[in-house]
């Protein structure tokens, strides 16, 4: 969509698999080859730094350096600003001259959210003191209900999902890496048996992934109200982390012989 290259971010699933066997620093290594969006990448590396998954963290920062230093010798230190004041000056006064003005409102997340349900009762200095103080709420209430209950694959899929939520700049085609918590939700909790999780599945963890999954739809029937597609997405987070600590509380029965 409009030449983005969000799709691509797609790649943390390889980090999500390094994951799962353990290979904690690949998989940071893996994550910081997104910092194309790093809007959404850093709020992951946050995470896992409140987590202290130092392994995951090392990957991470030695990956980025490589990439900042690659993207340095690219373009040049410049360009590289003018990036950063692009990204930054959305949906602000500051726009670019060169720069199509994207609307907060088109944002899926709780800035967007904030900004859809305010942005006329409210100055926009409130709107985004409060979005700043909030998020940051939100991303350390995130780090400590899942510090120390899940395994590092599954803080993954709960970082993915974090970020989208948090993030400063989010728009349409950035949604498309939420299929990554989406089908893992789905096959964990929906096509697995039983005896393999200690639960039965949740049938609200497939209605929330499948509303997620046909959300973005909003563009077309609501296109100016698709900030309230951060409702559907927040609650897919809450689903997201009860089931998590039912799975982690609940023993698993043994099998029959």
């Amino acid at each position: 969509m409009q030449g983005q290259d969000s799709i691509l971010l797609l790649l943390l699933a390889a980090a999500l698999v390094a994951l799962d066997h353990g290979f904690e620093m690949t998989a940071g290594m893996m994550v910081a080859l997104g910092l194309f969006k790093m809007q959404i990448v850093i709020p992951i590396a946050l995470l896992f730094l409140l987590w202290r998954r130092w392994r995951f963290c090392g990957g991470f920062a030695l990956s980025a350096v490589v990439v900042s230093l690659l993207s340095l010798w690219v373009v040049g230190f410049g360009q590289m600003a003018a990036y950063a004041r692009s990204l930054f000056s959305v949906g602000t006064s500051l726009v670019a001259a060169n720069q199509f003005p994207w609307r907060v409102s088109l944002m899926a997340n709780l800035r967007g959210l904030f900004f859809g349900l305010m942005g006329f009762r409210l100055p926009a200095l409130w709107i985004q003191a409060v979005t700043i103080v909030i998020s940051a709420v939100v991303l350390l209430s995130f780090a400590v209900f899942t510090s120390h209950k899940h395994r590092t694959a599954d803080a993954l899929v709960v970082a993915i999902t974090a970020s989208v939520i948090v993030t400063y700049c989010v728009f349409i085609h950035d949604l498309s890496v939420l299929l990554i918590p989406i089908v893992v939700t789905l096959d964990r909790f929906i096509f697995s048996p039983p005896e393999t999780t200690g639960n039965e599945p949740e049938p609200a963890v497939a209605w929330m992934s499948a509303v997620l999954l046909v959300a973005p739809m909003c563009i077309f029937l609501i296109p100016g109200h698709f900030y309230l597609v951060a409702l559907p997405l927040c609650a897919f987070m809450v689903i997201l982390l009860r089931s998590f600590h039912r799975e982690q509380q609940s023993p698993i029965p043994p099998r029959s012989a």
